[in-house]
């Protein structure tokens, strides 16, 4: 018997695995919001901290264990910490635009990077 691709997007639409799937990206969301303010926050007060940016560590370990999936979190989550900053102008539109690509992007070509550099077998390491 062949499995049919519809069967496996019907077993998505499942309410349980949609709220899942929901308190994931909220966890991640939250939590990258929180790390990136208190990274700004400690960049700002400072001046001599370095500037190592915590929430990438973050993106990069919720999409190796919860998979691609988590990206729109990630990408609203670097958006929301990157409005209050104090960048005006028309620069400030791609400033932002361009700290969401680089978080949300990088992030998720992270994930890929690995799994074409092995041996052919995939990295999944969701539990």
């Amino acid at each position: 018997m062949t499995r049919v691709a519809g069967a496996k997007l019907l077993s998505a639409l499942d309410p349980r695995g949609l709220a899942i799937y929901a308190l994931e990206l909220v966890v991640v969301g939250i939590t990258y919001f929180g790390l990136a303010n208190v990274s700004l926050t400690v960049a700002s007060i400072h001046s001599s901290a370095i500037p190592l940016w915590a929430p990438a560590g973050l993106g990069f370990a919720a999409v190796l264990l919860r998979g691609i999936r988590v990206w729109p979190a990630i990408f609203a989550a670097a958006y929301a910490a990157g409005v209050p900053t104090d960048l005006v102008g028309a620069s400030a539109a791609d400033s932002i635009i361009g700290t969401l690509h680089g978080s949300a992007v990088a992030i998720a070509s992270a994930r890929f990077i690995p799994e074409n550099l092995s041996t052919g077998n995939a990295i999944d390491v969701r539990f």
